[in-house]
């Protein structure tokens, strides 16, 4: 997986679209079954595979869709109505997925793969840092009650990577890699908690069994999917402007 994705991140945009339209599709498949455990495959199967085209769509602004970015939410909340229960949760799940596959594609295309590799590593560093300090050093739970296995320690050793790798990268990207990696580390976090509680709320220690071994999709991107969420609200806040990240030479 690690592979395929850095191969379409860097010899084409084209892939790199479709390899995340792809993963959206699968992730939504994913929260469509966490958030109504008694669904059809069939319906779920139906549900992913039109949150993945309307995200592949989107992906390209010479695609005549009315309002596209509001693709987001609404492509989430139409599927929803085939939901039999876990509306909302399925809404809010899927606008994140869609918005962070929105962001990845769109920093690919017009910003550069230098944002898109500090975004990846800066969401890697986070979990896995956090994973070793809270194994290693252990504490007060984070949230004992939704994800029982994180600790503040491991919380504070992801905050750390992650300005690590912001600091690996001030040369590169500026200044901003810096403080925007941090906002970028706490909402990774945050994502991999919201997993966990949609999780605990099913009965299931993983999301599907895609990935042998490690679980489903949600469970691998979680965290990238809250990284991505937060970049786009530095954004349109414009606490962090384009510039401010500058693009490979």
């Amino acid at each position: 997986m690690a592979l395929a994705g850095a191969a379409a991140l860097v010899f084409g945009s084209h892939l790199f679209t479709a390899l995340c339209a792809a993963a959206a599709g699968l992730m939504i498949w994913e929260i469509a079954n966490l958030s109504a455990p008694e669904i059809s495959n069939r319906l779920a199967m139906a549900v992913a595979a039109a949150a993945a085209a309307v995200s592949m769509a989107a992906a390209y602004p010479d695609v005549d869709i009315p309002y596209a970015g509001l693709h987001v939410v609404a492509a989430p909340a139409v599927l929803a109505l085939f939901l039999p229960t876990g509306r909302i949760g399925f809404v809010i799940a899927g606008s994140a997925v869609m918005l962070a596959v929105s962001v990845l594609t769109d920093v690919r295309q017009n910003i550069g793969i230098a944002v898109v590799i500090w975004l990846i590593l800066t969401v890697i560093a986070t979990d896995v840092a956090g994973y070793f300090a809270g194994r290693a050093i252990g504490g007060p739970k984070l949230s004992p009650n939704t994800s029982p296995n994180k600790t503040w320690s491991g919380a504070a050793a992801g905050w750390l990577a992650a300005g690590a790798v912001g600091l690996l990268c001030v040369d590169l990207l500026g200044s901003a890699a810096l403080w925007a990696g941090l906002a970028v580390a706490v909402a990774a976090q945050a994502g991999d908690w919201a997993e966990s509680w949609l999780k605990r709320r099913a009965g299931v220690k993983d999301s599907s069994r895609l990935i042998p071994g490690h679980g489903g999709f949600c469970d691998r991107f979680d965290g990238m999917v809250g990284g991505c969420c937060a970049y786009w609200i530095l954004q349109e806040t414009e606490l962090l402007q384009i510039g401010m990240l500058q693009q490979l030479p």
